[in-house]
């Protein structure tokens, strides 16, 4: 795998998808205020969604343990629920759950939901399936 240029599509893709979910508002005449437009269309990080999943499953991990598009649901600590965009989940045991944000809009205010280094769901990824302890 290249990861070099498949980080360079993505990041394409990135802008891509921002100017097309900003083109697709003006065209139906309700515009989100500054650059909100732009990141609202929920399709702007798939591409690095993509890689990520892909470079996990390179390094030995199943397809069917690493989720990116269903089956994304896990109990959250503001609310019942929340939905990851990619999820890793091995013989019923979590080890991985990534929201893709890009933040260079926003950087004071993003960041504010992270829990601190060592609690939540990351601790739990400290080995990988089938990695000796």
């Amino acid at each position: 795998m290249d990861i070099d240029r498949r980080l360079q599509d993505a990041v394409q893709s990135y802008w891509n998808a921002r100017a097309d979910n900003r083109e697709k508002q003006v065209q139906s005449g309700k515009i989100d205020a500054g650059t909100r437009g732009e990141v609202t269309g929920g399709t702007q990080m798939g591409a690095l969604e993509v890689l990520v999943a892909d470079i996990l499953c390179e390094a030995g991990l199943k397809r069917l343990d690493v989720r990116t598009r269903t089956a994304l649901e896990l109990p959250g600590y503001f609310r019942a629920t929340k939905k990851w965009d990619l999820i890793v989940v091995s013989e019923g045991q979590l080890y991985d759950g990534d929201e893709f944000e890009a933040n260079q809009d926003y950087p004071a205010r993003r960041g504010s939901h992270i829990p601190p280094a060592g609690s939540g769901p990351a601790r739990s990824c400290r080995r990988f399936p089938g990695e000796p302890k």
